[in-house]
């Protein structure tokens, strides 16, 4: 009887994880797609890649630990110039390890699921008025 408990919690656990695995699949390749679409119309990055980096790790780290540092998640999101921006900095930061306060991994998730975990409806509105501005289509 134990031996079928057993063999329960472990299908449960790997339906889980290939869950998880496959919603994170569908995002990367819509990402993907998008910025196909949008580099097919015209739009080209307006910096390097490095800096794609350097700013996802600046958001990662405005949010990490104790305390949300939204002026630099405000500054990050002033940068980009168009919707392929957007998306591309989100490909960029991709999946990564959130953690509570104590240490403990929350889950792997992405830019939007960090900012909308760290920020309140304000604030996002905030993040979404300057994408606005820019006429940018992506929304968090």
């Amino acid at each position: 009887m134990i031996a079928w408990g057993v063999i329960a919690v472990l299908l449960f656990v790997f339906y889980r994880w290939a869950k998880a695995k496959s919603a994170k699949l569908k995002l990367d390749s819509s990402i993907d797609e998008a910025l196909n679409e949008g580099i097919a119309s015209g739009e080209v990055l307006s910096y390097d890649e490095m800096q794609f980096i350097g700013w996802a790790n600046s958001l990662e780290s405005a949010m990490a630990g104790s305390g949300t540092d939204e002026s630099s998640i405000y500054n990050v999101m002033r940068k980009m110039q168009h919707t392929t921006d957007l998306l591309y900095l989100i490909k960029k930061f991709g999946h990564r390890d959130k953690k509570n306060l104590f240490g403990h991994k929350k889950g792997t998730w992405d830019l939007s699921q960090w900012l909308t975990d760290e920020l309140d409806s304000e604030e996002l509105d905030k993040v979404n008025k300057i994408l606005i501005d820019k006429s940018i289509r992506y929304q968090f």
